[in-house]
């Protein structure tokens, strides 16, 4: 079986591909008051084409921020992304 490109990866319904990313400078981290764990800050990689999800909410490429233990992690060649559903997402930056 080949290995599957990200190219032809399609989330389904409200689904978006985010790629988990630290932040350039560590003053640029957000965190809610009261949070020990930092959450995460990601970039929309694939973001589904679903009629729940609104265009202009999320967008490929978009920095976002979402909770550290939502989603599922998923390889493809090597990199590890994350798929949650648009409503698990916290804010855009």
């Amino acid at each position: 079986m080949a290995t599957p490109s990200l190219k032809a990866f399609k989330p389904l319904g409200d689904r978006v591909l985010v790629i988990v990313h630290k932040p350039e400078h560590e003053s640029s981290i957000i965190r809610p008051i009261g949070c020990e764990d930092p959450i995460k800050h990601a970039r929309a990689t694939i973001v589904s084409t679903g009629k729940k999800v609104d265009p202009k909410e999320v967008k490929n490429r978009d920095v976002v921020i979402i909770p550290k233990e939502v989603g599922h992690d998923i390889i493809v060649n090597g990199s590890t992304y994350r798929l949650l559903r648009v409503i698990d997402i916290i804010a855009k930056i």
